[in-house]
């Protein structure tokens, strides 16, 4: 059965799989092109400098990379997941496996099993070096030259660690389900779609940030003698904020953080007016980021909240196909 499954697969496997190579390549490529251009220019990872802005200059090419990084999950699961009961249903081979002696759970999870092992064998041949290119690599370069930052921000943190593992589960475990569930090709692609890029919206807006305590940097409009000068690499800057200052003496009723802002802006003319109003009211402004120093533990905290969805994506699977009349 396993023998039969992995047949039946071996040659979106492998197209996958060359893909993965060929992106391992061109990530090498990118960043000796991007040392090179750093050493030509005599720049400094924090200093502007003249780099090269062409069309497939290396901060253009690092672009394309990432997004065909972000997409091969879904990829995965859209090719493989999907058609793993969808596409057997529509060509409607499905009537002979299931008269076999093989029972529909064995042939679900043992398929299932194939398909997900396959594609974590492809992202696992492209996660090292993209951990490598979306971190160190990129610190050591100056900002023009790549997308700048640390591992932590949102363009590159779904490219490293082991959240590409788990996003992999999750769209293959989705793509498998939406197939059981609609049992179109079509349909259940445009579902797997949908729904993957929803929540990877969701995660990466609202729920990520929640995985660890965030910081807080003063506004450098302000003259607060809490400002801390932004850091390099800098934290994940995940917003902007207005909150009361910590131990003011305010009065005891007042309106919220965020209104006292509003009502200083429409009152005040310059900047610093405007900080002055609201330090009368104690309020300041500035950035809830998340610190570098989190990676790991937002990668832990995502990774096994997708792991989780997979396993009940997998379990709704199971369900559709056992409860299937034909």
């Amino acid at each position: 059965m396993i023998w039969l499954a992995l047949r039946r697969r071996r040659s979106a496997l492998a197209m996958f799989l060359a893909a993965a190579l060929a992106l391992d390549v061109w990530m090498v490529i990118n960043h000796r092109a991007a040392a090179d251009a750093l050493r030509s220019a005599g720049c400094a990872p924090t200093v502007h400098c003249a780099v090269p802005t062409g069309l497939f200059a290396p901060a253009r090419q690092a672009v394309v990379i990432v997004v065909l990084l972000w997409l091969l999950p879904l990829a995965l699961g859209s090719v493989l997941g999907v058609g793993l009961v969808a596409g057997e249903t529509e060509r409607t081979t499905h009537r002979l496996t299931w008269t076999q002696h093989i029972s529909r759970t064995r042939w679900y999870l043992t398929s299932l099993a194939v398909a997900a092992v396959g594609c974590l064998v492809v992202v696992a041949v492209v996660l090292p070096v993209a951990h490598w290119w979306a971190g160190a690599a990129w610190v050591d370069l100056p900002d023009q030259l790549t997308l700048g930052g640390d591992r932590i921000q949102p363009d590159v943190f779904p490219l490293s660690g082991v959240v590409p593992l788990a996003y992999t589960c999750f769209a293959v475990a989705l793509g498998t389900a939406a197939g059981a569930l609609l049992r179109r090709v079509p349909w259940a692609t445009a579902v797997t779609v949908v729904v993957y890029l929803a929540i990877a919206a969701v995660m990466v807006t609202t729920v990520r940030a929640s995985f660890a305590p965030t910081g807080f940097f003063m506004d450098g409009t302000t003259d607060s003698a809490q400002y801390v000068s932004w850091p390099y690499p800098p934290p994940w800057n995940v917003g902007y904020e207005y909150r009361l200052i910590p131990g003011a003496s305010v009065p005891a009723t007042r309106m919220p953080p965020d209104r006292v802002a509003g009502a200083c802006a429409y009152l005040g003319i310059h900047p610093q007016d405007v900080v002055t109003c609201m330090r009368k009211q104690g309020v300041e402004g500035g950035f809830v980021t998340q610190s570098p120093a989190h990676y790991w533990r937002l990668q832990r905290a995502e990774a096994l909240l997708y792991a989780g969805l997979a396993v009940v994506l997998a379990g709704v699977g199971l369900v559709a196909v056992r409860r299937m009349q034909d």
